[in-house]
């Protein structure tokens, strides 16, 4: 039988991941559900659960990781066949890794990942999938070519260069392939730099329709990755999309046929994250 290694990174959000833990648990396939607690802040919230479910395997590093780090050592003990990372203010519905099992060989791909609903503060998750609704196939990029606006239901799959975190993958990917811990400050692009890696590395990456998980956005406005100021924050995005970019440009390129020169897409989405500060301020 097929078996399926969950892993959670956290950090400084014990009460978000105690609340989200369910439904990783209630899940298809699962051998094992890997909490890597990235300095042990979340454990006096959770060991209840730890105790309740032998399925749940529980680490806290003795050392800082961070969310690549965090990721790379969850594979690094994991033993499933296959491989899907959860997120501590994700919810996973409650086939989802059955309908990314199945759509994933039905593809014959090696990445697959659903689509996300947001759901905001005072929101129903009823209101949130109408909100969504309302989206368009034209929506599902916020700066091409790199960030996707996951929500938009698109009817079918459809093969893609990128996706969310918590997608499935063939453990034959991470036998290859890690994630990169030079993406520092909020980690961003590090979930982005893999998938490019892994189309590099010759593995087919599909974006499911089907499946999706609840973001629960009002459980993450601290921890995590928002702990930075926003000086900061604005400096580590600009580093990681320009490190990411240099890594990357040549072959994305070719790969998407793109044609602006490096430094228009290395600056575009800090531009374009200004911009819309400023529209914000008028």
């Amino acid at each position: 039988m097929k078996t399926v290694s969950i892993i959670i990174p956290t950090y400084k959000r014990g009460g978000v991941v105690k609340k989200t833990l369910p439904s990783y648990l209630n899940q298809k396939f699962v051998k094992e559900i890997i909490i890597v607690d990235d300095g042990g802040f979340a454990f006096n919230e959770i060991k209840g659960i730890i105790k309740r479910h032998r399925v749940i395997k529980y680490f806290a590093p003795a050392k800082r990781l961070g969310l690549p780090g965090g990721r790379n050592f969850g594979v690094a003990h994991a033993t499933g066949d296959f491989i899907i990372f959860g997120e501590d203010d994700v919810e996973f519905t409650p086939d989802y890794v059955a309908v990314l099992m199945q759509n994933m060989e039905k593809e014959h791909t090696d990445i697959i990942g659903g689509r996300q609903i947001f759901v905001y503060a005072g929101e129903r998750k009823n209101s949130a999938l109408a909100r969504v609704k309302q989206l368009a196939a034209k929506d599902l990029y916020i700066c091409y070519p790199t960030d996707v606006n996951f929500s938009v239901d698109l009817g079918r799959n459809v093969t893609l260069h990128t996706l969310l975190p918590f997608s499935l993958f063939r453990r034959e990917v991470f036998n290859k392939l890690r994630y990169d811990e030079n993406l520092t400050g909020n980690y961003h692009r590090e979930e982005t730099d893999l998938y490019i890696s892994a189309l590099k590395a010759g593995f087919k990456i599909v974006f499911c329709n089907e499946a999706f998980v609840w973001h629960l956005n009002y459980l993450s406005r601290a921890g995590g990755c928002r702990t930075q100021k926003k000086l900061s924050l604005e400096f580590s995005l600009l580093r990681n999309n320009i490190y990411f970019w240099k890594k990357h440009y040549k072959f994305l390129c070719n790969h998407l046929k793109l044609k602006g020169p490096f430094v228009y897409y290395a600056l575009k989405y800090s531009v374009l994250r200004y911009l819309s500060y400023l529209k914000k301020r008028v």
